[in-house]
Order: structure tokens, then C-alpha cells, then sequence
């Protein structure tokens, strides 16, 4: 294969933008999948330097990256001036919100307000 060709797939996948979106998830989801709830692990530095190189190094440089040098970007900045785009974005994640919400709430709402007993799918009643 041809040099020109390894060029051009470099280009149009956005390579450097991929392992920054990589980075970026890393850094920031990693010391919180760590620290959990523990509430002592927050103050250690393995927690604190990924969560700092995650938003301050690496969220900027991939805006930076994506805005400046990417020829074609993971995420265009540009379609997010439109707002039929925005109200889109914003539509699917309320809709995702409320799907969820209503979801892990259900049974709990089935069952303090409205006094109902949901059975488990197990669960069989015996008849006499």
C-alpha cells in the first residue's frame, strides 16, 4: 500500500481525535470508577492528577485539535451553531432522562403509591 493511501485513512478517520476522545474518558473515568464512593480516596493524588490532565489538558487540546487541524472531524463544532442540531441533542437527551427516570423508578412508585404488589416472574400463586 501506497503512502499517500496510509496518509489519507490517517486523515479522514481522524486519528489524533480518536485517541484524544480515548484519553479524555480515560482520564476523567478511571479515577472515579477508583475513588468510588470511598470518600478518603478523593485526596490522593492518583485520583486528583488524571481528573486535572483529563479536563485541563486533554479537553482543551481535543477543541483545539477538532477546531484547528482536523480536515475531517470526529465532532464537527460547526453544525453545533445550528439549532435545529442543538434542539435535536437536547431532545435525545431528555428523552434518555426521562426513559431512565421512569425506569428505575417504576416498581418503587408501583409500590409505595399506589399500594400494588408486582410479582416476580418466578413467583407462581398455589391453588388450593
Amino acid at each position: 500500500m501506497s503512502a499517500h493511501l496510509w496518509s489519507d485513512f490517517f486523515w479522514q478517520i481522524d486519528l489524533i481525535g480518536l485517541l484524544l476522545i480515548a484519553a479524555i474518558f480515560s482520564f476523567i473515568l478511571v479515577p472515579l470508577t477508583l475513588a468510588g464512593g470511598n470518600g478518603s480516596q478523593w485526596s490522593t493524588p492518583n485520583i486528583i492528577v488524571p481528573l486535572v490532565i483529563g479536563v485541563v489538558v486533554c479537553i482543551p487540546a481535543f477543541v483545539v485539535w477538532e477546531m484547528k487541524f482536523a480536515r475531517h472531524p470526529v465532532m464537527p463544532f460547526r453544525i453545533l451553531r445550528d439549532r435545529q442540531v442543538v434542539a435535536a441533542l437536547c431532545v435525545a437527551l431528555l428523552l434518555n432522562t426521562a426513559w431512565y427516570t421512569q425506569g428505575d423508578y417504576l416498581y418503587f412508585t408501583l409500590r409505595v403509591a399506589f399500594n400494588q404488589y408486582v410479582p416476580l416472574a418466578h413467583q407462581t400463586t398455589a391453588e388450593s
